[in-house]
């Protein structure tokens, strides 16, 4: 059996800042707006190259795949894509680009646990 080697690396500690606003809450609809993104810069890791970079975003109409977020895109809890349909706990509905900002709608579900965040979000 081959021996396994495992790496070890320091990294640094992250932090995403979510904006809700909550004078949009919508109790009815379950919907509220929010601020997907500012294209604030932020360190990743590739790790096919085994590198890190500077992921930087341009927030503007001709930049982003509209037709996507026209559609309506999933909305999951922290980019956790691995956690499939359950990660799941809204989709997004209008949206807009303000000064520099991708504002939206995100409309919750009705299961426990979007619930459970749909309630912190509008507290």
């Amino acid at each position: 059996m081959p021996k396994l080697h495992t790496r070890k690396a320091k990294m640094p500690s992250m932090r995403v800042n979510g904006a809700f606003r909550p004078d949009t809450v919508n109790l009815e609809e379950r919907t509220i707006e929010v601020c997907f993104t500012t294209g604030q810069g932020g360190k990743r890791y590739d790790w096919y190259n085994d590198n890190e970079y500077i992921e930087e975003l341009d927030v503007t109409p001709q930049s982003v795949r509209t037709e996507r977020l026209d559609k309506g895109l999933s909305v999951i809890d922290n980019h956790c894509t691995y956690n499939g349909v359950d990660g799941v706990f809204g989709i997004t509905e209008d949206y807009r680009f303000e000064d520099g900002e991708l504002i939206g709608t995100v409309r919750f579900a009705t299961d426990d646990d979007s619930d459970k965040k749909f309630k912190k979000a509008a507290d």
